[in-house]
């Protein structure tokens, strides 16, 4: 059982990182044609900026999420929160 944890726990982690990366790249190609249809249709106003930076303050916190913040760190908090939320929910009567 201790090896399907550990596959479950690093597939998890796995798919972190790909889902940080299929973001990524759906923030740069959104944020390119953003820029396009910004220099193309209204050069003077350079609003495309402004979903370049609040999105990527969004990409920032992902990327810290999956990168920075450890995975143990992460299963023991969701192990915890998860107790708690039982110990919280648990009949009057157990």
């Amino acid at each position: 059982m201790d090896e399907k944890h550990a596959y479950e726990s690093a597939r998890k982690f796995v798919e972190a990182r790909v889902d940080f990366f299929v973001h990524f790249l759906i923030y740069l190609f959104v944020n390119g044609v953003l820029f396009v249809i910004n220099y193309r249709f209204s050069r003077g106003t350079w609003w495309f900026i402004f979903p370049l930076l609040f999105w990527g303050i969004g990409i920032f916190a992902h990327f810290l999420s999956v990168f920075l913040l450890s995975h143990s760190v992460k299963e023991r908090w969701i192990r915890k929160k998860a107790q708690e939320i039982m110990q919280h929910h648990k009949p009057e009567d157990e």
